[in-house]
């Protein structure tokens, strides 16, 4: 057994002493936990993968998204940005029935994620290994080669969380033209977080998708400060088109047809 595994089995006060001994030893960081009936190997030296050893997730997200699903409709789920993949576990092992439509361009994250679709047995979910955008091409992704690679953007300097600047090129796709390329013709309900990009992704989808191909609910993280960077807020231009603004948290926003 891993050495990080025994340390894992620590009694109370287990995970603050493996985040504080990781940060001084050399010895491989990653453990499976078991966190809401999701088997998910994590990085105790990240931050995002803390929060779920904690205990800490969406929950009011997802409880939005669940009740905007129809598992017998055939609906998919969007996952744009979907990270190590928690929503798009959560809601394709609770609902089989249900297609799962990921997107993830970095592979550090991609590896995490596939890694943990087989360690969960899920058959209905799509990973495709590309960023969306506004038009077909290639984009510079700035990492966080910190304790959070979550935090990875097309518009926002990483400078000043993980004091330099690396990037990396990814291949990028419309939104419209991703599903068409996956035959899908009905969307139930989607996420999006991509670290700032939102605007630019619904802009150029609902320009040129058809209404049909709308999804009925969304979760949308949105920040105020990017909309200078990339010439307008989503939560408007979700308004603009329909949805109405139904729930908020600190930075998520719940939008329904």
């Amino acid at each position: 057994m891993k050495l990080i595994n025994l340390l894992w089995k620590l009694p109370y006060g287990k995970r603050t002493a493996v985040r504080l001994l990781s940060k001084f030893s050399s010895f491989d960081k990653r453990v499976v936990i078991n966190f809401q009936n999701i088997f998910m190997e994590i990085d105790v030296t990240q931050v995002l993968d803390m929060e779920y050893a904690y205990g800490m997730y969406d929950a009011i997200e997802l409880e939005f998204l669940e009740s905007n699903l129809n598992p017998e409709s055939g609906d998919f789920f969007l996952d744009i940005g979907a990270n190590m993949g928690f929503y798009s576990l959560f809601i394709g092992k609770k609902y089989p029935a249900i297609k799962v439509l990921a997107f993830e361009p970095d592979l550090y994250n991609v590896e995490k994620f596939r890694k943990n679709i087989l360690l969960n047995a899920i058959s209905n979910i799509s990973l495709c290994r590309y960023a969306l955008s506004n038009n077909n091409s290639e984009k510079d992704l700035m990492l966080n080669t910190g304790n959070n690679r979550g935090g990875n953007s097309f518009v926002i300097n990483q400078h000043e969380f993980c004091g330099e600047n690396k990037s990396i090129t990814v291949p990028c796709k419309t939104l419209l033209d991703a599903l068409i390329e996956n035959n899908i013709h009905r969307v139930g309900i989607a996420k999006l977080d991509v670290e700032g990009f939102e605007y630019p992704i619904l802009k150029t989808f609902f320009s040129h998708a058809p209404k049909s191909i709308h999804p009925r609910a969304m979760v949308v993280e949105a920040f105020g400060e990017n909309i200078n960077r990339v010439g307008g807020s989503p939560i408007e231009l979700l308004i603009k088109n329909d949805y109405k603004l139904v729930h908020h948290t600190r930075h998520n926003y719940f939008f329904k047809k």
